[in-house]
């Protein structure tokens, strides 16, 4: 009888787990698949639309940045970076083969690459979401005096008089250099 009472509680414990796994499926999907991420922005969309080209900036899917050790950098695991970096670049030239594109900047150490894309050329970007993280519009940005002088408090300083009459000019640079 105990044997038969310990067969028992086994084959309900089997039955609850099945009955349960069931369960679990049935909801995932009723849920359905879900929708893939879009990675490209609306600017990018709009400008496609618009002009039928678009200059975009893709965010390439790669590992961080090689963490420093007591400020020097593993040249194993960035060697590794560049080289993963190297490849998807690789892979997105080949996925534009064929489409109206063009190659404006590669980089070695970071994980971007700047195109000019048709219509064409962007479908197949966001087909390849295992390379391609983000893609947004390349944009020339001008400086702007009226926001950054009180950004920078400049409009106090001019209030104390303090103009940069007879002093060094610093440059703000605006830009990226990876060769820094």
């Amino acid at each position: 009888v105990a044997m038969e009472r310990i067969r028992l509680s086994h084959s309900l414990r089997r039955g609850m787990l099945l009955i349960g796994l069931a369960l679990i499926g049935l909801v995932a999907s009723a849920q359905g698949v879900p929708e893939p991420v879009d990675v490209a922005s609306q600017d990018v969309k709009q400008s496609i639309s618009l002009d039928g080209r678009a200059r975009v900036v893709v965010k390439l899917r790669t590992a961080e940045p090689v963490a420093t050790t007591n400020g020097r950098i593993n040249g194993d695991a960035e060697g590794q970076r560049r080289l993963d970096i190297a490849t998807r670049q690789q892979r997105i030239r080949d996925q534009l083969r064929g489409t109206d594109h063009s190659v404006r900047r590669e980089f070695r150490s970071l994980p971007y690459v700047v195109l000019e894309i048709d219509a064409a050329g962007l479908a197949r970007l966001q087909k390849a979401t295992g390379d391609v993280a983000q893609i947004v519009e390349d944009r020339v940005f001008e400086p702007s005096l009226a926001d950054s002088v009180p950004q920078m408090e400049a409009d106090l300083a001019h209030a104390q008089g303090y103009n940069g009459s007879g002093l060094v000019v610093a440059i703000i640079d605006s830009g990226v250099d990876n060769t820094h």
